[in-house]
């Protein structure tokens, strides 16, 4: 018997694992989810993150299994969400899960307190009445019906009805429950989330890119936080008590107005696997494009199970040591603004400036920690400069240098503006410098600019300044040098009025053995 108990010991533990997957998500059952969001109205104003919105909401569902059916914009027509919500309803059965979520315009109409808005609305007449939402929803007959708005006034959809009595949850949190009788347009069978009381506007924000509500209401299946009884699950009800403490503080430090969201009807007992991501930075490379300035380009995967919620950001860091202590710089912030799936990579490519190839380049991958995630150890990259710069970075480099001298007979003042591309078509801007010079009859500069590949364009302008009463011709030469190459060069004349400025532009690169100026 003793040899036996270590098996039967381990029969009901994968016994009580399966059996808590059957109380997460029901045994023979299916999930559905119908998701709407309009952005570009056809008639009445656009809004600006609820795409994000529904495109962050799949993501959700997909990785919890629910088979989604997506309409945007222009296919969210009154008509197509209903015949929609009919074909789903053929498929649904007893024991499945059905999520409808909305995000777009939401009013109030004089007979009845609340209507969304599709993408064809113009009037009340074109939009969607809550009674007339309801009686489509009543087609799907399911144990678990969920409903979720992120709309302006949406609390409306507690509507009072005659005969039809219900006890709603209209605040929740951990501790404590506010019930309140109210009469319920969709029936007691129904559970409807929405992102703010009757009265009361919901707010999107760039910040987020995303609707205030759906992002935490997103990221609460996402952060061990919400998951009160450490179930490695988030229910419904978990998910509503994170959301609705952190929309309240979110609107009223940010647009000091509130925003309240709401949960009406008997709250489904049904779970969300906690999803969390991780995120690591898989390879950086460099390469030297002149002796001030780097290209670094670094590959971030997400190797957990959740998909990372925007928006987060990046730092690069220039290091003396491996750690960052007390010789370091911040060489560039990169903002991250969209989801990262599971298994999925996105490439940042960014130009910093360096004085010593013998630095460390530190990248810490969500240096604010806004992804809660697995594991936040592997979220750094570091490495010496010297080593992530391949021997060929510098091939093809020849020195870049202007040589400007005043050929005439008068002083001349002038300011000079010079910027280096890394391709003289549509091409990144790497170097941007300004300088300013008083030069006398016969006087030269040299401007040494660096090494570059010989492909990249240099684009400079002349601002001509003639503080004088009288006016000033101006007679230069500029020679336009680049190391190997036959130079060109141009006279510039110039007749600038008493008190004013002339400015002329000139742009090079290399064409066969030539400087090319055009």
């Amino acid at each position: 018997m003793k040899n036996k108990l270590p098996l039967i010991l381990l029969a009901l533990s994968f016994l009580m694992f399966f059996m808590s997957l059957t109380y997460a998500y029901g045994a023979d059952s299916e999930k559905y989810a119908i998701l709407v969001g309009v952005a570009n109205y056809q008639n009445i104003r656009p809004l600006k993150y609820t795409i994000n919105d529904v495109y962050s909401m799949k993501n959700l569902l997909t990785e919890q299994n629910f088979t989604t059916y997506t309409l945007i914009d222009s296919n969210a027509t009154k008509e197509n969400i209903k015949s929609t919500i009919y074909n789903v309803s053929s498929m649904v059965k007893e024991n499945d899960t059905f999520i409808f979520y909305f995000s777009g315009h939401g009013t109030n109409g004089p007979d009845l307190p609340y209507y969304i808005c599709p993408y064809d609305a113009k009037n009340l007449l074109t939009c969607i009445r809550a009674d007339e939402l309801a009686t489509w929803i009543k087609t799907i007959n399911c144990k678990n019906k969920i409903l979720i708005f992120d709309t302006c006034f949406s609390g409306g959809l507690a509507i009072e009805k005659e005969n039809v009595k219900t006890t709603v949850l209209s605040y929740v949190t951990s501790n404590t429950t506010e019930n309140v009788t109210i009469g319920y347009v969709f029936g007691n069978e129904t559970t409807v989330i929405t992102s703010c009381s009757e009265d009361e506007f919901s707010y999107e924000d760039y910040v987020l890119n995303h609707g205030v509500f759906t992002y935490y209401f997103l990221k609460a299946f996402k952060d061990p936080r919400a998951d009160i009884d450490k179930d490695g699950f988030i229910s419904l009800l978990e998910a509503f008590n994170y959301t609705l403490s952190r929309v309240r503080k979110y609107v009223e430090n940010r647009f000091w107005d509130e925003q309240t969201p709401k949960v009406y009807g008997i709250v489904a007992n049904i779970k969300f696997r906690l999803l969390l991501p991780d995120l690591t930075v898989v390879s950086a490379a460099c390469e030297v494009l002149s002796p001030s300035v780097l290209r670094v380009s670094y590959i971030v995967k997400n190797i957990g199970y959740g998909f990372a919620l925007a928006p987060w950001q990046d730092v690069i860091y220039l290091s003396a040591t491996k750690v960052l202590e007390e010789f370091y710089t911040i060489a560039a912030r990169n903002n991250i603004q969209k989801d990262l799936l599971a298994n999925a990579t996105y490439n940042i490519t960014t130009y910093i400036y360096f004085s010593s190839q013998n630095l460390y380049l530190i990248i810490h991958c969500d240096e604010l920690n806004y992804v809660p995630e697995l594991n936040k150890t592997n979220n750094y990259f570091v490495a010496p400069i010297s080593t992530l710069i391949p021997s060929s970075s510098k091939l093809n480099e020849k020195n870049f240098s202007i040589t400007i001298k005043n050929v005439g007979s008068e002083p001349i003042l002038f300011k000079y503006y010079v910027s280096v591309y890394t391709s003289p078509v549509k091409g990144s801007r790497i170097l941007y410098d300004e300088y300013f010079y008083f030069l006398t009859p016969g006087e030269k500069i040299i401007i040494d600019l660096g090494s570059f590949p010989a492909n990249y364009a240099v684009s400079t302008t002349f601002e001509i300044i003639n503080p004088s009463s009288s006016p000033l011709h101006a007679n230069m030469q500029a020679v336009f040098n680049v190391e190997g190459y036959v130079p060109q060069i141009l006279v510039l004349s110039k007749y600038i009025p008493a008190r004013s400025k002339k400015y002329y532009t000139i742009r090079f690169t290399t064409n066969n053995n030539f400087v090319d100026i055009w």
